[in-house]
């Protein structure tokens, strides 16, 4: 389970652009990921999805609220993929 944390939290870092800024950066830097990175990240989405969708069954709170941030921001990224894969 620390583990898990571990990983889904450095995916939520991935995805958020956090580079050190402040939170208000980030949320804007987030909210525009239309360039490379956001393109970057979506090409994974094969991969990553079942790995997040198995982790949001979890018992741990923790794991399942990074799955829930996770899934959040790549909605922002690729919002067809990720609501289509949520109402499965």
């Amino acid at each position: 389970p620390k583990r898990q944390l571990l990983l889904l939290q450095a995916v939520k870092e991935i995805v958020s652009g956090h580079h050190g800024a402040a939170s208000a950066l980030r949320l804007s830097l987030s909210a525009s990921m239309t360039g490379t990175m956001g393109q970057d990240i979506a090409a994974h989405l094969d991969t990553l999805l079942p790995i997040l969708l198995q982790h949001a069954a979890s018992e741990d709170d923790l794991t399942r609220n990074a799955v829930a941030e996770v899934l959040g921001k790549l909605a922002r990224i690729a919002p067809e993929r990720i609501l289509v894969e949520l109402q499965k």
